[in-house]
C-alpha cells in the first residue's frame, strides 16, 4: 500500500506534457481508448492536446466519442485508469 501511495505522488497525469512525442505514441498505441478516455477526465487542457496531437485522426475522433458518452464517473476509478496510462 506504501509502495503504492509512493507511485501515485511520483507520477501524476500532468507529467505526460513531458514525455517525448515518439515515447507517447508508443504508450498510446498500447493503451485501450476507453482508459485512455477515463483517465484524461478532468485534466489540464495541455495534457488533454498533447495526447490528441500524438493521435491518428480516426483514434481522436473515437477518444471524443469516448469522453462525450462518460458522463459521471467515481473519483477512484480516474486514479486507476491514470495508474494505468503511467505504469
Amino acid at each position: 500500500a506504501l509502495a503504492a501511495r509512493v507511485l501515485e505522488q511520483l507520477y501524476r497525469i500532468d507529467d505526460i506534457v513531458r514525455i517525448p512525442d515518439r515515447q507517447l505514441q508508443a504508450l498510446l498505441a498500447e493503451l485501450d481508448v476507453k482508459t485512455i478516455a477515463v483517465a484524461l477526465k478532468n485534466t489540464d487542457p495541455s495534457v488533454r492536446g498533447k495526447v490528441t496531437a500524438n493521435m491518428s485522426s480516426r483514434a481522436r475522433a473515437v477518444l471524443d466519442e469516448e469522453s462525450e458518452l462518460l458522463g459521471d464517473i467515481p473519483q477512484s476509478r480516474i486514479k486507476e485508469a491514470q495508474g494505468t496510462v503511467l505504469t
